[in-house]
C-alpha cells in the first residue's frame, strides 16, 4: 500500500511539473511575440530623424525590452530543463562576434553605474566554433549581468582563452570577475540552486529571478562543461567556466560578407553595386500586424520585392495561380492553420506538379527543439526565431540563393 501511494505521488508530481512546463512555454511564446514587435519597432524608429533626448529614451526602451526578453528566455529554459526536454544545438557560429553582441547588451548598465568593463581575448581563440549559440549568449549575459548588478564601484572583468586545443575540438576557459559585494563562504555552496540569492536583502534591491546561475550550471552540464565560483565577502567574486566546443570544418563556416555574392543579392549587401533585375522576390506570411510591419521593413531594406499574406490557405492558392517566389518566410502560428500544415501541402503539390521546391523558412517565437523538428519534418528548410535580426535574414537569403544558383 505504501509503495502504491509513493508511486502515485511521484506520478502526480511528474504531471504537475509537465503541466507547469507547458504553461510556462505557452506564456513564454505569447510574451516573446510582442517583445519581438517592440524591438523591431525600436529599430525602425532609430532610422528616423529625432532629437538626441528622444534617441536616448528609445535606447532605454530597447535595453528594457532586451532585459525582459532575457528573463523570458531564462524562464522557458528552466521549464524545459525541469521537464527533461532541454536539447542544445550544435551549429557553427562566430564566437568573438557573439561575445561582443552579448557584452553590448550590458554596456548600458555598466555606463549607468560608471563601472569599467575590461575585456581580454587570447590571441589563439578560434573565430568559429560549433555549439549552442543562444545558450552561450545567455551564460555570458547572466554571469556578466550578475557581476554588474552586485558591483557598485570598481570594475567587471571578462576574460576568455584556450585551455586545451585538439584537432577537432577546443576547451575554452571563460572567467568573469568583479569588485562587488562578494559572497559569504556559507552561501557559496548554494548559489547554483534555483531561486537562490547570496544576499537576499541586496538581491531584492537589485531585482532578478534567482534563476541565472542555476541556468548557467544546467547549460554547462548539458554541454559537458563546468562552472566554479570563488568569492570573498566585500572583495568581489570570480566565476570560471570550462566550455567544450567542436571545431567546424572550413566548408561549414557561416558565410562571410567578403564572399562573392549572387548578383540578385548585390542589392541587399552592396547598395553601391545595384543592378536592374537583381531583386529577390519574397513571400512573407504573417498575421500579427506589428511583426508583419517589422519583417516587411527588414526584407525591403535588404532589397527584396515582398508580397504579404496573413493566412495559410492563401499561400498555396497564390502558388497555384502561377506566382513564383525565390523564398517564402512563414509564421508557424497562423490563425487558420499551422505553418507546418501549409508547408506539407506545398511540398505535396510541388511533387505532384514536378516543380522544384521553393525554400520555406519558418518564423516562430517558440524556442523548443521539438517545435523546430516539426518544421523540418513538414518540409521546411530553416527555422529562425523571433525577434529576427537583420544578420539572420542576410544569412538566410545568401544561403538559399547560393543553393539555387548551384
Amino acid at each position: 500500500m505504501q509503495e502504491d501511494n509513493m508511486e502515485k505521488s511521484v506520478e502526480f508530481q511528474t504531471e504537475i511539473t509537465d503541466a507547469k512546463s507547458k504553461l510556462l512555454i505557452t506564456i513564454g511564446h505569447e510574451l516573446r511575440t510582442p517583445i519581438a514587435g517592440i524591438l523591431g519597432m525600436i529599430r525602425m524608429l532609430n532610422k528616423l530623424s529625432m532629437p538626441v533626448q528622444a534617441k536616448e529614451y528609445i535606447y532605454d526602451i530597447k535595453m528594457a525590452a532586451e532585459h525582459v526578453l532575457s528573463l523570458v528566455n531564462d524562464l522557458l529554459d528552466t521549464a524545459k530543463i525541469e521537464s527533461g526536454s532541454m536539447e542544445l544545438a550544435c551549429v557553427p557560429f562566430n564566437l568573438k562576434y557573439l561575445i561582443e553582441e552579448a557584452l553590448s547588451i550590458l554596456s548600458y548598465q555598466t555606463s549607468q553605474k560608471k563601472l569599467k568593463l575590461i575585456r581580454f581575448f587570447s590571441d589563439d581563440l578560434p573565430e568559429h566554433v560549433k555549439g549552442d549559440e543562444r545558450a552561450i549568449k545567455q551564460i555570458i549575459i547572466n554571469l556578466v549581468g550578475n557581476a554588474i548588478k552586485f558591483t557598485e564601484q570598481g570594475e567587471v572583468g571578462f576574460a576568455i582563452s584556450v585551455f586545451e586545443l585538439q584537432p577537432h575540438s577546443v576547451l575554452i576557459k571563460m572567467e568573469v570577475t568583479d569588485t562587488g559585494v562578494g559572497i559569504s563562504e556559507d552561501k557559496l555552496a548554494f548559489i547554483f540552486d534555483q531561486f537562490s540569492h547570496a544576499d537576499n536583502s541586496y538581491a531584492r534591491q537589485q531585482g532578478g529571478t534567482g534563476l541565472g546561475l542555476a541556468l548557467c550550471k544546467n547549460y554547462l552540464d548539458l554541454m559537458g562543461g563546468s562552472i566554479t565560483a570563488q568569492s570573498r565577502l566585500g572583495k568581489g567574486s570570480t566565476f570560471c567556466c570550462m566550455i567544450p566546443f567542436e571545431l567546424p570544418q572550413d566548408s561549414f563556416l557561416p558565410p562571410q560578407q567578403s564572399v562573392e555574392l549572387d548578383p540578385r543579392l548585390l542589392q541587399a549587401f552592396c547598395p553601391e553595386r545595384r543592378e536592374e533585375n537583381t531583386i529577390l522576390k519574397v513571400l512573407l506570411v504573417e498575421d500579427n500586424l506589428v511583426i508583419k510591419k517589422v519583417h516587411l521593413a527588414l526584407l525591403q531594406e535588404l532589397g527584396c520585392c515582398v508580397d504579404v499574406l496573413d493566412r495559410g490557405e492563401l499561400v498555396l492558392n497564390r502558388l497555384k495561380q502561377g506566382e513564383q517566389y525565390d523564398i517564402i518566410f512563414m509564421d508557424i502560428g497562423l490563425p487558420d492553420c499551422a505553418g507546418t500544415t501549409v508547408a506539407e501541402m506545398i511540398r505535396q503539390w510541388e511533387q505532384r506538379q514536378g516543380m522544384p521546391a521553393v525554400p520555406l523558412i519558418a518564423m516562430t517565437a517558440y524556442l523548443q527543439q521539438e517545435e523546430h523538428t516539426r518544421c523540418f519534418d513538414a518540409g521546411m528548410d530553416a527555422v529562425i526565431t523571433k525577434p529576427v535580426e537583420m544578420s539572420e535574414l542576410r544569412c538566410i537569403l545568401k544561403n538559399f540563393s547560393d543553393k539555387k544558383t548551384n
